[in-house]
């Protein structure tokens, strides 16, 4: 909420319940050292790319580069290297302010070219010295002087923009999603409707990057619950939604009188907690993700004890509030008094006060080779010096907590960074150490790009040192340190702490492509179940017990084309239901089974296998323990055959190897997966087909659909390549995708229905494409449903569709149409029925399913999605449509 003489120039909802030991509870100390704990980013805002327009669109754009503006980078503004410095001092987040109209010259087309580089270049820049970058278009919810979602401006213009800037960054975790500069003098719905469509736009090209949205009224945090300038933020803002679920609320305050930082004269020593105050009961009442965007004030003593208190409030409160940008740094402040640029290479006072609130420094940065700014190397080789990575401070971490020096990566986080690496071998040294529960170590993975390098247990309750070595082509890679086996109860608390990963980079320059996989030779071969790696579980009589949901896991040496993988399994039978095993090959699911005999039975899952060592991995994912049942699923062991012209064979491997990639992240190994044939009595198969509806709160309508199935006495599987395993229903297979359109869905069901083969599939599509932004009337949305519903029945003739309505939506005026979206959404399930009844006419296998009739608003937490408990009355819409098809 800066004055305009300034200017001239993190899943969702968040849980707030916890376990002992960290798992996300309260803060409720300040000191700066131990509170720093769920305070992930902390930074400043390096200016100078926005310069030379006001709040208002008023200046020379877009303006000259290098005379109206500049950005923040030593290949721009020479000599200027107070990143680096801010990032020695123990930053680890930029905020990098822009203008949208200079990265974009005319709305709904490229980006300027030029613009495009200078952008990308600083963004490599500032992430290849490990820190994280929010960017931020700087247009106060403005494109010139005319107001996003206005006639001149509509929200589809907005939403393009953001579906170019996402495409163009999804790729590097270290970047984050800001999506406006301080809205004002506007609407606050008109701004909710901006922001959902953009959105929407985002998370449509697949990112899954966290978006900080602002409020209305200049964002501020002070003003979060007035209604001077409209409709609250309070209020107006819990309609925002985002498919993804990784969303933080962006709030600015100030310091001065006026609360708009133009005077250095600071209000009193309190004055930024007093005005956070507001702010973070919003949050916490409505169990939101808060980010301090934008803060500041003089170097008198006032102003630092404020600047000092306000940071003690967020750390208090790291519940809440996932970090803070300061304002500013950059080339062009020079003495301004607000600025925490160096002063002849000494540190400004309000620098000063920050650093102690930032913890460790941050390792200095590897060398990028040709130093061009693109955060990779060169190829010409890695160095033998370790860099070290502190995981508290100088790593990206999905969730968690600080305790001590390390980072306790709790609810299976974890901890990230990039890194630069010449071709050839290079050793990633982790330090770490664990607490046990339930008679279990933790389970920690270390992956490079999605593909493990090892795994192993942490049997170390002190800091102990854990190697993997691998082979690298030259160039920018991630290494992550996931923790997968979190376990909590009352009583007990599995933990992994990780301090540090080191990291020694020995390659040799050479080739920058991995040596060719070794020719396999085509004999059958056979792993035994209790020697390959396991998550948990416990040796039995000729096999292995998975339980826990965990899986065992080794690699396989593959050939290039078809390869049988055959799982000798067995099971026991709890609540009238039998174990779910699914078989994965890096990462992707290849079959899914029940098995439901307590005798060893042979499962057989073909697919067409790339050359090379993949991991092969058996998972149970619907276990279930009471005091008088246990389902379990043994495995005894895991053989490999070759079915068609290709040699195979599988190689016995300890831990140190294999994948932790999920379905959404497969590195594109397997061409194609063949499921195997239900087994006897289980025939029917259910793919719950749609977007976030269909994946749902705790698993939505599948969990009561899922009951009630069973309850009938009917042998069922669901099916699909995305399973959730943190949710009610214990059968987590489906292809729910948040996000998702009925174009998006339609690009991709070829494959689903070749892999799975569903008898059934239910499909609820269209909600993302009429509640954000639709150019389309409801007629051509539904025909363009119809249009899918053909495409499945050509892939699955046999199969039976059954097609359910969205549900109603709440009003919200949405663009480039200007229409009601709850009219859209009402008039589209109206046009999309008749679409399905003249296929039914037809003699089609396809049913109509009423969700629409039995939901009102009233059901949905956020406008679009149906709460937990309105999902049961969609589960039995589904199954009343089911119950006919059904032997």
């Amino acid at each position: 909420m800066k004055n305009t003489s300034v200017l001239v120039c993190l899943l969702g909802a968040m849980s707030l319940t916890a376990c002992s030991g960290g798992h996300g509870e309260t803060q409720s100390t300040s000191s700066s050292a131990s509170a720093l704990s769920s305070v992930a980013f902390r930074g400043v805002s390096l200016a100078g790319a926005e310069f030379g327009v006001d709040p208002y669109g008023s200046g020379p754009l877009p303006g000259t580069f290098a005379v109206n503006y500049m950005y923040p980078d030593s290949n721009y503004a020479s000599g200027y290297t107070s990143p680096a410095h801010f990032v020695s001092e123990g930053m680890n987040t930029f905020r990098l302010p822009f203008r949208w109209e200079r990265l974009q010259p005319t709305r709904d087309a490229a980006f300027d070219a030029a613009e495009l580089s200078r952008l990308t270049t600083t963004v490599n820049d500032l992430t290849a010295l490990g820190a994280n970058v929010l960017i931020d278009p700087h247009n106060y919810a403005r494109y010139g002087a005319d107001l996003i979602g206005s006639a001149a401006v509509p929200n589809a213009d907005f939403a393009d923009f953001w579906s170019r800037l996402a495409t163009t960054f999804k790729s590097n975790p270290k970047v984050m999603f800001g999506l406006m500069n301080e809205p004002h003098d506007m609407p606050t719905e008109q701004w909710v409707s901006a922001a959902n469509a953009a959105i929407a736009a985002i998370r449509a090209t697949g990112a899954t990057n966290l978006i900080t949205v602002p409020g209305n009224g200049w964002t501020g945090a002070s003003s979060w619950t007035d209604n001077w300038y409209g409709t609250s933020d309070a209020t107006a803002m819990l309609a925002i939604s985002d498919p993804g679920n990784n969303y933080a609320f962006e709030a600015h305050e100030y310091l001065d009188a006026d609360g708009g930082g133009s005077d250095p004269a600071c209000v009193s020593a309190t004055i930024g907690s007093e005005r956070l105050a507001n702010f973070t009961n919003w949050l916490r009442a409505n169990g939101k993700r808060g980010f301090l965007g934008e803060f500041g004030g003089s170097s008198d003593a006032t102003c630092l004890a404020a600047i000092d208190d306000m940071l003690k409030h967020v750390e208090a409160n790291s519940d809440v509030y996932l970090g803070w940008t300061y304002w500013a740094g950059g080339p062009w402040w020079g003495t301004n008094w607000m600025a925490i640029e160096p002063v002849g290479g000494a540190d400004v006072p309000q620098m000063t006060t920050l650093i102690s609130h930032l913890g460790t420094p941050a390792a200095p940065p590897p060398s990028t080779g040709s130093g061009s700014g693109s955060g990779s190397g060169s190829g010409s080789g890695g160095t033998c010096a370790p860099t070290v990575f502190d995981a508290t401070n100088d790593m990206t971490q999905s969730i968690g907590g600080a305790a001590g020096s390390s980072w306790n990566l709790w609810s299976n986080g974890y901890v990230a960074t990039t890194q630069s690496f010449g071709a050839g071998a290079a050793t990633i040294v982790v330090k770490a150490h664990g607490t046990s529960a339930g008679g279990v170590a933790p389970h920690m993975v270390v992956t490079v790009d999605g593909t493990s390098i090892g795994d192993v247990t942490v049997a170390a309750t002190s800091d102990a040192d854990y190697p993997f070595s691998t082979t690298l082509t030259a160039g920018s890679h991630e290494i992550r340190v996931a923790f997968d086996n979190d376990m909590c109860t009352q009583t007990e608390d599995r933990n992994l702490y990780v301090t540090n990963v080191s990291v020694t980079d020995c390659g040799s320059s050479g080739s920058t492509t991995p040596p060719p996989a070794t020719a396999a030779t085509c004999a059958p071969a056979t792993y035994d179940a209790a020697s390959m790696n396991h998550s948990t579980g416990a040796a039995i009589q000729d096999g292995w017990n998975i339980w826990g949901d965990g899986y065992a896991s080794t690699n396989a040496t593959f050939a290039a084309g078809s390869a049988t993988i055959t799982v000798n399994a067995k099971g026991s039978i709890a609540a009238g239901v039998w174990p779910h095993m699914v078989v994965s090959v890096n990462g992707t699911p290849i079959g899914s089974a029940s098995v439901q005999t307590d005798q060893w039975t042979s499962y057989p899952f073909t697919f067409n296998a790339t050359a090379g060592t993949q991991e092969v991995r058996v998972e149970f994912d619907n276990d279930l323990c009471t005091s008088t049942e246990d389902r379990n699923l043994f495995v005894e062991n895991v053989s490999t055959s070759c079915s068609s012209g290709a040699a195979t064979t599988i190689a016995a491997v300890g831990a140190g190897t294999g994948t932790e990639t999920g379905p959404s992240t497969a590195t594109g190994t397997i061409t194609t997966a063949t499921p195997p044939p239900p087994p006897s009595g289980s025939a029917i198969r259910i793919m719950p087909l749609g977007d976030s509806i269909t994946l749902g709160v705790n698993g939505g309508y599948r969990d009561g659909l899922y009951d009630r199935l069973t309850t009938a006495g009917k042998t069922f599987d669901f099916v699909g390549s995305q399973s959730d395993q943190y949710t009610l229903v214990p059968d987590h297979d489906h292809e729910g995708h948040p996000g998702f359109t009925i174009g998006n869905i339609s690009a991709s069901v070829d494959g689903w229905i070749s892999a799975y083969q569903p008898t059934h599939v239910l499909l609820m599509i269209g909600t993302n494409d009429v509640a954000w932004w639709c150019a389309q009337s409801a007629s051509e949305v539904a025909d363009a449903n119809g249009a899918l519903i053909d495409q499945i029945l050509a892939d699955d003739p046999g199969a039976w569709v059954i097609v359910g309505s969205i549900p109603p939506l709440t009003s919200q005026i949405i663009q480039p149409n200007n229409v009601d979206r709850a009219q859209l959404a009402a008039d589209y399930d109206v046009e999309l029925q008749k679409r399905v009844q003249s296929r039914i006419d037809a003699g089609k296998r396809v049913k109509w399913a009423d969700v629409h009739s039995v939901l009102s608003t009233s059901d949905l937490y956020d406008g679009v999605h149906p709460t937990q408990a309105a999902s049961d009355k969609v589960a039995q819409v589904w199954y009343d449509a089911l119950t006919s098809t059904l032997p």
